[in-house]
């Protein structure tokens, strides 16, 4: 996800920009030059040209940067997030097996049913109840890492700079060692937890995410964590990273896959599909527009990954734009855990408009999706359950929300 809003980073002002000398760029445009930097040619030219059409329009008028000297010594560096691992012995009534803080805020890993009440029990593990994934017994399965079956999360803007892993051990190791490469190691305990009728033996850190990792299972056992896991950033393939769980299971990356919703915009079909798994709640909308702009027109189509939600947690707003920036294509789909007991979402538009949307269960989960084309804007979404009503107007133009 690429959005200017989201990074707290100074920007300079209009006249000082990328070939500037003074000039600072925010991570979301770092971010942006990267997958730049991996596109062909042609393509590059054109992502270019709106990256600097992009850092225009987000300048400001500020203070201009002044040249670093003994008056104006250069900004401090902001210190490394700090994040601390509790020693765990045993989990408890409600699944936590891991839990310390992090730049001052409690964290906590459990275990337990993620599918909403009345369907088939599906064992998984959240992040402080939230941003869930899906798990099996592994006992086996990855004789490559030689530790067991690792998974890790970087949770972003909401708590930028940490990140948090688990390990399903094999039966009969009593400690897990890391040893990251700035910082103290951390040692965790593996235990014993069943839900749903399954039994599962993790252990759970935390670490900064700027840390290469190394970790040590019983006396001898190690591995090397790739960053591509430990650390993982936006790529052409997976745009979205926060909140959603890297590991090495593929096996179960697409537990269940339907179509969540169709219809009709400017006279052409499209579609929004879902694909739940250890990839996370996965959409993808394609429609039959083509993009005219190509040497070789296709049908639009795009694809992001969003975090899991629980029946307890936030719901999550995916937002699937045919372009960006958003407003420049045809419209904009939306995709939204409904969460249990979910009647309809009724979805305010712009211009007094409106829509009603009804829920469709997959895998024992509330979906509903929609399409608003442009140059319509959702601006507020209503969830009606059971008598009670919930709202937000914190609409995501890309990647997602939570509320």
């Amino acid at each position: 996800m690429i959005d200017p809003t989201d990074d707290p980073d100074v920007l300079s002002s209009g006249r000082d920009g990328p070939d500037g000398p003074g000039w600072q760029p925010p991570r979301w445009y770092l971010r942006a030059k990267s997958v730049v930097d991996h596109l062909s040619s042609g393509a590059r030219i054109t992502v270019i040209a709106v990256l600097a059409c992009v850092t225009v329009a987000v300048a400001v008028p500020m203070l201009l940067p002044r040249h670093v000297t003994h008056e104006h010594p250069a900004p401090a560096v902001a210190a490394p997030v700090i994040v601390t691992t509790a020693l765990t012995r045993s989990a408890g009534t409600d699944g936590v097996f891991a839990r310390g803080t992090a730049a001052g805020r409690n964290w906590r890993l459990a275990v337990r049913d993620i599918a909403d009440p009345g369907y088939q029990c599906q064992p998984g593990v959240t992040l402080n109840g939230t941003d869930a994934v899906p798990v099996f017994p592994s006992e086996g399965l990855y004789p490559q890492t030689h530790v067991g079956s690792p998974a890790f999360i970087v949770p972003g803007s909401w708590l930028p700079g940490a990140g948090f892993a688990f390990i399903q051990v094999p039966a009969g190791i009593g400690q897990i060692r890391v040893y990251p490469s700035s910082g103290a190691p951390v040692s965790a305990t593996p235990v014993t937890v069943t839900v749903c009728g399954t039994q599962f033996h993790l252990a759970g850190f935390g670490y900064r995410q700027a840390s290469q990792l190394l970790i040590q299972a019983g006396l001898a056992a190690t591995y090397a964590v790739p960053a591509l896991l430990s650390q993982p950033l936006p790529t052409l393939a997976d745009p979205q990273v926060d909140g959603v769980w890297q590991s090495l299971d593929t096996m179960h990356s697409q537990l269940a896959t339907a179509t969540i919703a169709t219809g009709r915009a400017f006279g052409l079909p499209w579609s929004i599909k879902v694909a739940f798994g250890t990839a996370g709640d996965c959409f993808t909308l394609s429609t039959s527009y083509l993009d005219e702009s190509a040497a070789d027109p296709k049908a639009e189509r795009i694809e992001t990954c969003g975090p899991i939600s629980t029946p307890q947690g936030p719901d999550t707003i995916v937002a699937l734009p045919l372009a960006f920036p958003a407003d420049s294509g045809v419209g904009t789909g939306f995709a939204v855990s409904a969460g249990p007991g979910t009647s309809q979402l009724i979805a305010l538009l712009t211009g007094d408009g409106a829509m009603i949307v009804h829920p469709v269960v997959v895998a024992g989960r509330e979906y509903a999706a929609f399409f608003v084309p442009t140059p319509t804007h959702l601006i507020q979404l209503y969830w009606l359950a059971g008598g009670r009503t919930t709202t937000t107007t914190m609409i995501p133009q890309y990647g997602y929300s939570q509320s």
